[in-house]
């Protein structure tokens, strides 16, 4: 077969649809075992293996390396690339790990396009493996990150290679006989890479190619829409009038099927007219997502939900393509988010001891807890308030008892100071602020056990002896009182009766919807009289 198809512009218009298509690359071993001196280089050397046909189905192959140095190598109808052609060679290429772009393209675009990393430590030969079967497959497949390259129709790990055999799927193959027979006899099996691939090995004659669905056809005759591979059925506008290609792909009418978008590295890559969008070189014009933005004004054509129409929200992405990731009011950034909070490194929620009680964006987390929410948290970790003696001396704790669901301990020592008539002990707990009457109380005389006189909600609480009075039937209090040891009857005893008070403050089970409001809690001693 002798045809001479010149390689056309790469630029073509584009299907409704789109299709990513992706190849397997390996990586041989290098050609020479000896590395050249330091500050010359290496030689790079890039081949081609493919079951498409040469001058028909591909007739230009380009190759990029690290987005710099760029070759350009005319489809050879006459060469078996099934077998392996070189199509590249790079001299002085600094050792380590550099980036090669493979672009398989005919007439009508870019048939497949593969970047491909490759480390550098003396003279490499990189053989790519393109096989027809990968058309419209889209890498990585079945939720794997890491199978980012196409092998006879699936994904496989990119390091799979003729050397490397243990790092490819299980083999179809391990010689050609082992293959089905093709669909054309003039197609002829091969086993590449442990999958069958059907190729065109000249058995047509010049001036004709076997075509996988036909058999023998002349070169430049349609031979029909391809059947499957993504298409609708429809029999107007010619091969592609039937074909809805998806992803960064358009149809292209000589082959009757879907080709990759060239690829690219950077903006400068791409001809007039395109643009270079998530590594492909993109109409200007067009919408890949279908977001209603063009590739022009999109920053990312793989997401509908990125593009200058869209809002912002926490997750580190650059949702509105203004160059900045997560700008803007952090509350506002979680308004959507369950449970809201601050925008923080991409995920919503709150600080430490802060709380978004409102559940207003705008406000994100606008609660400190008071204590911090480690303190007092039970009544062996009651937080110390020191002493109030009944001369008269008090103090005050203020707190909002954040999250809602806790409890916050307090401890104080009621001191009772000597006395020779009257003992004026009088111990009183009490809210001086306590907002929509949230905040309740409980007191634990002497100990952690029992709630004395009962756990009852408490706003407000006295424990004291400045009273003389029968209760019960008891004469008790003590005032007046004799500080001798031995009273007359009827006369009390003047005694030391300090305790420690544990006070265990929550919100109201009932009680109105938190706020960051807190309560001003009065301990005193000696200065109210019963």
């Amino acid at each position: 077969m002798r045809v001479s198809d010149p390689f056309l512009s790469t630029r073509s218009p584009l299907g409704p649809a789109w299709t990513l298509c992706a190849v397997m690359l390996a990586v041989l071993v290098p050609t020479t075992g000896c590395a050249k001196g330091s500050g010359t280089g290496f030689d790079v050397s890039v081949d081609l293996r493919t079951d498409l046909v040469p001058g028909v189905e591909f007739t230009a192959v380009q190759v990029r390396l690290e987005g710099e140095t760029t070759t350009l190598e005319p489809a050879h109808p006459e060469r078996d690339y099934l077998e392996g052609v070189r199509v590249a060679e790079f001299e002085g290429v600094s050792g380590g790990a550099i980036e090669l772009i493979v672009d398989v393209s005919n007439g009508s675009g870019v048939v497949v396009s593969r970047r491909v990393a490759v480390t550098v430590q003396n003279d490499t030969a990189v053989t790519v493996v393109i096989t027809r079967d990968c058309r419209g497959v889209e890498c990585p497949g079945d939720g794997s990150t890491s199978n980012t390259a196409c092998l006879g129709g699936e994904c496989v790990d990119p390091s799979c290679t003729p050397e490397t055999p243990e790092l490819c799927p299980t083999a179809d193959c391990t010689v050609a006989a082992d293959c089905d027979a093709p669909m054309q006899a003039c197609l002829e099996a091969n086993c590449i890479v442990g999958r069958c691939l059907y190729a065109d090995r000249g058995s047509c004659g010049d001036g004709r190619y076997c075509d996988e669905r036909s058999g023998c056809v002349d070169v430049g005759v349609d031979a029909g829409p391809i059947d499957g591979g993504g298409m609708d059925a429809g029999t107007d506008a010619g091969p592609c009038g039937s074909i809805m290609c998806e992803g960064f792909s358009i149809c292209d009418p000589f082959i009757g099927g879907c080709v990759s978008l060239r690829g690219c590295i950077g903006p400068d890559e791409c001809d007039s007219g395109d643009i270079c969008r998530n590594s492909y070189c993109v109409p200007e014009d067009y919408d890949v997502d279908g977001d209603g933005v063009p590739a022009s004004e999109d920053c990312d054509e793989r997401d509908a939900a990125i593009s200058p129409d869209a809002t912002e929200v926490c997750n580190l992405v650059d949702d509105d393509c203004d160059m900045m990731a997560d700008e803007g009011n952090i509350g506002d950034l979680c308004a959507s988010a369950p449970g809201g909070g601050e925008c923080m490194d991409g995920v919503c929620g709150c600080p430490p001891d802060r709380f978004d009680v409102d559940g207003v964006s705008s406000t994100g987390c606008e609660c400190m807890a008071s204590p911090v929410s480690t303190a007092g948290l039970t009544c062996a970790e009651a937080i110390d308030l020191g002493s109030v003696s009944d001369v008269g001396e008090m103090t005050m704790a203020m707190a909002n008892v954040l999250p809602a669901d806790r409890e916050v301990w307090f401890r104080i020592l009621a001191t009772d100071a000597a006395d020779t008539a009257c003992d004026n002990f009088h111990a009183r707990i009490q809210f001086l602020e306590n907002p929509d009457d949230r905040f309740e109380f409980t007191v634990f005389r002497g100990g952690c056990g029992a709630a004395t006189c009962a756990d009852m909600g408490y706003t407000d609480f006295s424990w004291a002896t400045d009273f003389r009075a029968t209760i019960d039937a008891t004469e008790t209090g003590q005032c007046p009182c004799l500080s001798t040891a031995r009273a007359p009857d009827g006369v009390a005893t003047c005694s030391d009766d300090s305790s420690v008070l544990l006070v265990r403050v929550r919100r109201r089970a009932a009680g109105p919807m938190p706020s960051c409001d807190g309560f001003v809690l009065e301990l005193s001693n000696g200065v109210y009289d019963t």
